[in-house]
């Protein structure tokens, strides 16, 4: 069967979103050949629509703010809507999400309140007898340690399936984090698909981030694909992302 789906780049995190009705149990193979097939595409998720409902389930059942944007994105241009529109996008079991969307040139730019971060304390882990203590933060089922530059990104990328085994969530990132010029460098592990991934930006990361910082006036977090605005409010925290679409599929063969 040919499996379709859209590319979609929100700061370089490029997500592919499959609009081909497909069965649960093939998302992960669907994913990983989807991967393979193009290997800048560094998550893969499933939008749908049932009972007026556009739904989004990610093939390793994580949580990715990233893919929340970038879904509401493809929905604003399937049905052709004009200026600034509220998407609803109903994202597996962590809820609805109100994303706004509106089209400018030749990008859209897309807010969203993001909730349920959480402060879950210290973790510590030791690595080639060296041992490193960091704050942790959840955001809907997926955990972000916050280490600092003392952290390499080579041995994050070592490390965290280790660390992961100690944490009961879909997915774990390490968040490397520069204070000066809130530089960031992701490396996110999805325990279902078993990938590890240098990732070019991460919006949940950022929601840790902002939620650690108590950013409520706003700040810009850098990453290498790009940049994403965290706000911290009551309600959550309110991300702001220019995004780019690909405004046509692409496709692979797929054989269950």
């Amino acid at each position: 069967m040919k499996i379709e789906y859209y590319v979609v780049d929100p700061s370089k995190n490029i997500t592919a979103l499959v609009t081909t009705p497909t069965d649960n149990a093939d998302k992960k193979e669907i994913a990983k050949a989807i991967m393979i097939n193009s290997p800048d595409i560094e998550q893969v998720g499933f939008l749908s629509e049932a009972d007026g409902k556009n739904i989004l389930v990610m093939s390793g059942n994580e949580f990715c703010g990233n893919a929340l944007m970038s879904a509401a994105t493809v929905v604003y241009y399937l049905k052709g809507l004009k200026g600034e529109e509220s998407v609803i996008i109903s994202f597996s079991d962590f809820g609805d999400y109100e994303v706004k969307v509106k089209k400018e040139d030749n990008a859209y730019f897309c807010t969203s309140v993001i909730d349920g971060a959480k402060d879950i304390g210290e973790i510590t882990f030791l690595y080639n007898g060296k041992k490193y203590t960091f704050p942790a933060f959840s955001v809907r089922g997926i955990t972000h340690i916050i280490a600092g530059s003392s952290l390499k990104p080579e041995t994050a990328a070592n490390l965290i399936k280790d660390v992961a085994k100690d944490i009961n969530d879909a997915a774990v990132g390490i968040m490397i984090f520069d204070k000066n010029g809130n530089k960031v460098t992701p490396i996110v592990y999805v325990r279902d698909v078993d990938t590890v991934c240098f990732e070019n930006s991460c919006a949940s990361g950022t929601i840790a981030l902002c939620y650690m910082n108590g950013s409520e006036n706003g700040e810009d977090y850098v990453f290498r694909g790009g940049i994403i605005h965290a706000k911290k409010q009551t309600d959550g925290v309110c991300l702001m992302e220019k995004i780019h679409l690909k405004e046509k599929t692409e496709d692979i063969l797929y054989e269950p």
